[in-house]
C-alpha cells in the first residue's frame, strides 16, 4: 500500500505525486512483467474534488489492422521516475507488445511517457498514435470522495488524473494505492523480461517473491 499525495519538487513529473501537470494515460508499472493485475485506489481526503480519469482498450474501437500492428513487441517501457533508477536506460531494451489477446478480449500495456518505439515502421507508429487518441476520446472521469474505492483492471484500462494546484498544508488530495496480483496468465514472452532489476518482495518473509 502506498500513500499518494502531491510532493514538493514533483509537480511536473509523470508520477503519482505530481500535481500541476496532467498525469498521462498509463498502465500501472507497465515496464514490469510482474505488474499488478488490479489497481485499487482508496480516497482518504479530496476537498477539491479531483477525480481520476479512466479509459479502456475495449472502448478504443481499434480496427483489425491497428490491432495486428500493436500485437507486435515494438515498444520498450522504462520504469517511471519514482523508481529513481539511473541504470534503467543503460539496460538492453526489451520489446513489449502494446496489446495481447486474452480470452474474449484484448489486454493493454501502455505508458507513452516512459516508452521508446523500437521500430521506424510508419504503420506501427501511426497505429500507436491512433490508440492514444482513441483512449483519450473514450475516456471518462471518476469522482472520488472520502471512503470511495476504485478497482481498476490493470490489463484492460489505463488511468490518469487532471492537473491541480497543491497547497502543501495538510489538506491536499490523499489516496491509498494498493497493487494486487492474481493467478491469471499474461503472454509467455513476458517471462523473459528483466524488469530493469526491480523485484517483488514477500511481505511476510522479506524474501524475493518473484524473479528479478
Amino acid at each position: 500500500m502506498h500513500n499518494i499525495v502531491p510532493s514538493p519538487g514533483c509537480e511536473a513529473m509523470q508520477i503519482g505525486s505530481s500535481s500541476t501537470t496532467e498525469l498521462a494515460w498509463h498502465t500501472e508499472d507497465a515496464f514490469h512483467p510482474d505488474r499488478a493485475d488490479l489497481l485499487l485506489l482508496v480516497c482518504v481526503r479530496n476537498p477539491d474534488g479531483i477525480g481520476s480519469r479512466l479509459s479502456t482498450v475495449s472502448s478504443a474501437g481499434l480496427d483489425e489492422r491497428d490491432i495486428r500492428h500493436l500485437l507486435r513487441p515494438e515498444v520498450a517501457i522504462l520504469p517511471d521516475d519514482s523508481y529513481e533508477d539511473g541504470t534503467a536506460a543503460a539496460r538492453e531494451p526489451v520489446g513489449m507488445a502494446t496489446l495481447w489477446e486474452r480470452e474474449g478480449s484484448l489486454g493493454l500495456r501502455y505508458d507513452p511517457s516512459y516508452s521508446r518505439l523500437l521500430t521506424d515502421d510508419e504503420e506501427f507508429r501511426d497505429a500507436y498514435g491512433r490508440l492514444g487518441r482513441a483512449l483519450e476520446a473514450g475516456s471518462f472521469g471518476v469522482p472520488l470522495a472520502p471512503g470511495d474505492l476504485v478497482v481498476i483492471d490493470n490489463d484492460a484500462a489505463v488511468h490518469g488524473r487532471t492537473a491541480f494546484r497543491p497547497r502543501y498544508d495538510g489538506t491536499d488530495r490523499w489516496l491509498k494505492r494498493i497493487l494486487v496480483r492474481s493467478p491469471r496468465q499474461r503472454p509467455a514472452r513476458e517471462s523473459l523480461e528483466h524488469g530493469y532489476g526491480q523485484r517483488q518482495v514477500d511481505a511476510h518473509g522479506g524474501r524475493p517473491a518473484l524473479r528479478v
